[in-house]
Formats: C-alpha cells, structure tokens, sequence
C-alpha cells in the first residue's frame, strides 16, 4: 500500500482517508530503523496486517518497502538499499565458518538466575577446497554437573561428557586458528551465540586482540525479506529445501544446517533484480 503521511507520532503514524484519520502502529524495530525517515507529506510504501486487543481492532505496520520524499521528490529509503548491503558484504568473504553452541540450562523449577555456559560447540569450516568440521563439548568453568534438564534436552549422555569435555580456553585455540583464514566470517543464526561466546571470554577474563567477525544469518534474512517475526532456522531451511527436519538440538548438526541455508541463500541472489 503506498500513502502519504498525514501525521508521525512515536508509536504510529496517521494516514488520512476520505473517512478520516486511520493510525497505523509501528513496531519496536520499524521505530528504531525508520524513526528519523518518517515524516509528514513524505509517501510511504507498507504492508500491515490487523490485530485484535480485546475487540479493539488495531493496524499494524509488518513491513515497510520504500519512504520518498515528494519535496523535492527523493528516495530516502528503499528496500533495495538494504539487500544490496547485505549481498555485498557477504559476498566480500571468501571463507565462512557456521558456528552453534548449546548452552547449559537451569534445573527444573528453578527460579534463581542462572548463567549460561556453553556446554557443547559445533563449526562447519567452508574454504574455497573444502569443508572441515569441529565438534565435541566444553566443561563448566565451575565444574558444577549439568542439570538434568540439560541433559535430557540435548541428550547427553553423561559419561561421554565428562570423559570428552574441554575447557574453553582449548576451543578458544581452536578458533583462533580458523580465524586466520583469509576474509573470514563467522556465521551464526541469531545473536544468542554471540552473546554466550562474549560471555565466556569475560567468566574466563580473556581479551583478544583480533576480533571475530561475525554475520548474524537470521537478522540477514529478516532484513532481506522484510520479515516482522524471527525465522526459525529449521524453517528456513524447510523453505529452501522444501523438507521438514527435526530438530536434534546439536551444535554440529545446527551449524551444518545452518551453512546449507548461506549456500541457498547466496544462491538466492542470482535471482533478484534490485533496480
């Protein structure tokens, strides 16, 4: 739907119609991105979808295509900006590695904080000659047993654990050692394994001096699709394959799936036209 604003508030904008006023909610991350693009008489090309509080019915702005400046008339946002962003920036990388973690888990009915550790680590390394693949699982720096819970959602099997286990600082050496591949980029879906590797560093008081960088795989795509929701990456890789697949709950299977949806991802490219 393409409009002219007749109003920005921070919450909202206002078109108007010939029956008046309609308000269109915007989302936490539209108001974040578009907050300073969003202004009075400028044109707006959107999609919305209509939700219901109680029997109240609200409009709420999903996804927003374009914004134009219609004095003097400029584009100040379009879709297309994004994606071509995104495409040249993966494709500047020549090497990738697909990194999961598991992390470890409260007990059950547990109401305290809990910090999580990562307890198991999987990376698909894809170079320009091969794939190599990295697995196995890291001790608690506390050395405290896994919760049951734990134990029981990713399927561990207790005595393997603690027999293969390695310390951090081992997987650590492991990573630094792939992060001296020419034009690396680490991948992830999502930035939860961002978070827990940061985590980590700071629990084992270990500063680096050459960053990792990484490319959050799952905010690519709600980028490049204009998507609203977070993307499952099982479901995303249901819709590139067009198969289902359960989910095992293991790093090395994650991030395999996870270097699959790149491939298809990257692929993806050939098919778009953005002038």
């Amino acid at each position: 739907m393409r409009k002219i604003i007749f109003k920005v508030q921070n919450n909202y904008i206002l078109i108007k119609k010939r029956r008046g006023l309609t308000k269109y909610d915007l989302l936490k991350n539209h108001r974040n991105r578009f907050s300073s693009l969003l202004k009075k008489g400028f044109l707006i090309d959107f999609k919305y979808r209509v939700v219901f509080n109680g029997s109240i019915e609200r409009k709420q702005i999903i996804a927003i295509n374009q914004i134009v400046n219609l004095n003097p008339v400029k584009i100040v946002y379009d879709i297309n900006f994004d994606r071509e962003i995104i495409m040249k920036d993966i494709m500047k990388s020549s090497n990738f590695a697909f990194l999961d973690f598991e992390m470890s888990m409260p007990p059950y009915n547990y109401k305290g904080n809990h910090f999580h550790e990562i307890i198991q680590y999987g990376i698909t390394l894809k170079t320009n000659k091969r794939t190599t693949y990295y697995s196995g699982f890291l001790k608690k720096k506390n050395n405290i047993d896994l919760s049951d819970r734990t134990v029981e959602f990713l399927k561990i099997n207790k005595d393997v654990y603690s027999r293969e286990s390695i310390n951090f600082k081992k997987l650590l050496k492991i990573m630094i050692k792939i992060n001296k591949k020419p034009n690396l980029r680490w991948v992830v879906w999502g930035r939860s394994d961002i978070r827990v590797f940061q985590s980590a560093l700071k629990l084992h008081k270990i500063k680096m001096k050459k960053k990792f960088i990484f490319l959050d795989l799952l905010q690519a795509h709600k980028i490049f699709f204009n998507l609203y929701n977070d993307l499952g990456l099982f479901k995303a890789y249901e819709f590139y394959s067009s198969q289902k697949l359960d989910q095992k709950h293991n790093a090395l299977e994650d991030s395999k799936i996870t270097s699959f949806v790149m491939e298809k991802f990257q692929n993806y490219f050939n098919f778009i036209d953005l002038n």
